[in-house]
């Protein structure tokens, strides 16, 4: 028996043809362990196909499932990015508030050097050990 498929998905065996247009076929039902049981009465059908044929519906669905997916994905990046943004903000919040207690204990004359400081504007300073005084560029001192 010729095994097809109709336009709706189901798998039938080919009985033979009516006419020109038309063919007999009987309907086959798979069983769990993949076995072919050919049952149900003869019907006739004007289109049968080699293959499982998919729908428009169907392959829309795919589609959707498949931009879902994505969709997903980037969502689980986003927030991860959004948590890693947090987690910044909570630190630079941290160093705000130690900043301002700083400020609050430092003399007037020294709050523009540290705002220098702060701000990444000052670019060399004086180290001074010892009987040795040097000029240093903040970058290397800050970041060994």
């Amino acid at each position: 028996m010729e095994m097809k498929y109709l336009s709706d998905g189901r798998k039938v065996a080919v009985i033979g043809t009516l006419n020109n247009t038309e063919t007999i076929v009987q309907e086959i039902f798979v069983t769990k362990d993949g076995a072919d049981i050919p049952s149900g009465e003869n019907f006739t059908v004007k289109s049968l196909h080699d293959e499982p044929v998919m729908s428009w519906e169907k392959k829309q669905e795919a589609k959707l499932e498949k931009r879902i997916k994505d969709l997903e994905r980037r969502k689980e990046i986003a927030d991860k990015e959004c948590y890693q943004s947090q987690s910044k903000l909570k630190a630079y919040g941290e160093i705000v508030k130690s900043t301002r207690k700083m400020i609050d204990l430092l003399p007037e004359s020294e709050l523009k050097t540290f705002s220098l400081f702060i701000t990444g504007s000052a670019m060399y300073f004086v180290l001074d050990r010892y009987d040795i005084t040097e000029p240093a560029r903040m970058i290397d001192s800050v970041y060994p």
